[in-house]
């Protein structure tokens, strides 16, 4: 009787561990997507100096 029950919490364990996994992936996925949309709408939006790397302006 025990035995079986500690099978079955090992068993729902790797499940979740599964789940949780694919959730996981999932929200990586949407948060990427937003935030491509995110820059996509910046770069329209703002003024294009904000988005040359190669020059570094300092703050003064």
């Amino acid at each position: 009787m025990n035995d079986r029950y500690i099978r079955f919490i090992s068993k729902a364990g790797i499940l979740l561990i599964v789940d949780t996994k694919r959730f996981i992936e999932k929200v990586k996925k949407r948060v990427r997507i937003q935030r491509e949309f995110l820059e996509e709408l910046y770069r329209a939006f703002l003024p294009k100096e904000l988005f040359k790397p190669e020059e570094k302006k300092e703050i003064i």
